[in-house]
């Protein structure tokens, strides 16, 4: 079996809504996602599409369904573990979204001409594939109020329920009738899901899952959003699977625990591993009354000097020891 497939698609230009509708940071996005996609992710050379919009590439919904359904057909006979669905655009949403059924916007979709992607409709006919047993989509985009649009499923595809049983995880910039913000370079939803499956979102055992991802989204990007001056974004997420399954593996990262005391008869502290490997020594006086380091995630024997007893340290779960 075959690893996986990604389709990234990233649409900055919208020429027929005029230079206010110019949205650069969305191919930033994008080539953002690919890159951690074929370097960090297990996409190979052939198993994935990406369309960026740009002079000479207008990506307008018919060129994205006939090149989707074109790489589609063209890795249908393989077996692949998971497929990544990657979009960053403009997009909108009904007054109601009971069904799913947001818009994202093609580079020619217009005023009351539109011919925008029915989300809803895209992700029932990924659902379709047979050759993936797990998916997994990114929506950067808006999914604000705007009667202007109207969206229509893939040509690629009969829109209908899906006979298939796969495992659909859905990850949206924000919830119905919020907008998607700017980050430092792309979208700011894109740079913290990077910034999770490239560790931020681990446990500590170095595993992205499922919910791991979702909850790293939620709190960051409430927090980063209001930061940066914008109204709260609040991600959205959606499964077709109670699973948890895990994403990706990585390397913990190391986490800062503080080491504080309030006895003066400590002299010192030493942290050893669980081996009984030291690993740090700190010395307090009237003046440093704590010790401040970074620590993969694991067991720690915390042995002060002078007073006090030994204390077993559990990292991510402990990151506060009070001697």
């Amino acid at each position: 079996m075959d690893k996986d497939v990604a389709i990234v698609i990233g649409i900055s230009e919208y020429p027929s809504l005029g230079t206010s509708y110019r949205v650069d940071w969305a191919v930033k996005s994008a080539q953002m996602f690919f890159d951690w996609a074929v370097s960090d992710g297990e996409v190979t050379d052939g198993h994935h599409l990406l369309l960026l919009s740009g002079p000479g590439n207008p990506l307008s919904k018919s060129n994205i369904d006939d090149e989707v359904g074109k790489f589609l057909d063209s890795i249908q006979i393989l077996d692949f573990r998971r497929l990544y669905f990657f979009f960053a655009g403009h997009g909108t949403a009904p007054q109601m979204e009971e069904d799913g059924s947001a818009f994202l916007l093609s580079e020619d979709s217009a005023f009351r001409k539109s011919k925008c992607l029915n989300r809803g409709e895209y992700e029932q006919c990924l659902r379709k594939m047979t050759s993936f047993s797990q998916q997994f989509l990114f929506f950067e985009a808006c999914r604000n109020v705007d009667l202007h649009f109207a969206g229509y499923g893939p040509t690629w595809c009969e829109v209908e329920p899906a006979s298939h049983i796969v495992d659909q995880y859905r990850y949206y910039a924000t919830k119905h009738g919020g907008y998607a913000n700017q980050g430092k370079e792309g979208g700011l939803f894109t740079e913290v899901v990077i910034d999770g499956l490239r560790g931020g979102a681990a446990n500590a055992h170095g595993q992205v899952t499922v919910l791991g991802l979702r909850d790293h989204l939620e709190s960051n990007i409430r927090a980063l959003s209001t930061k940066a001056g914008f109204a709260e974004q609040s991600p959205d997420f959606g499964s077709t699977s109670g699973i948890n399954v895990s994403l990706v593996s990585v390397a913990p990262r190391p986490q800062l625990v503080i080491i504080q005391v309030e006895s003066l008869g400590i002299e010192s502290v030493t942290i050893y591993d669980k081996n009984y490997v030291e690993i740090e020594k700190g010395i307090f006086s009237a003046l440093v009354r704590d010790v401040r380091l970074m620590l993969q995630p694991g067991q720690y024997i915390v042995e002060p000097k002078g007073a006090g007893t030994p204390r077993i340290l559990n990292v991510p779960e402990t990151t506060l020891v009070t001697l």
